[in-house]
């Protein structure tokens, strides 16, 4: 069954907001998807146009699409599968 309230995954980044975020909690900002039974949510995290390159160590985040760092918001009602 779907979630009924709550559940979504959270990308605070993806909407071009690069303010700092204090609290990787806050399901307030960016763009949120609702979970849905039996779909599941695909993104990339490398940015493209630097997909092959080998960074340094000591910038080992500089391929890196900062707009796919996400997180998971609480359930509020209902339940959350994930594999």
């Amino acid at each position: 069954t779907d979630v009924e309230e709550g559940g979504e995954t959270a990308f605070p980044f993806a909407n071009g907001d690069d303010r700092v975020m204090k609290d990787m909690s806050d399901c307030s900002r960016g763009l949120r998807v609702k979970p849905k039974a039996g779909s599941a949510l695909l993104f990339y995290h490398l940015v493209p146009e630097k997909q092959q390159t080998i960074c340094p160590p000591d910038d080992l985040g500089c391929n890196l699409d900062v707009r796919s760092l996400h997180l998971g918001c609480d359930v509020i009602k209902g339940d959350k599968w994930a594999a």
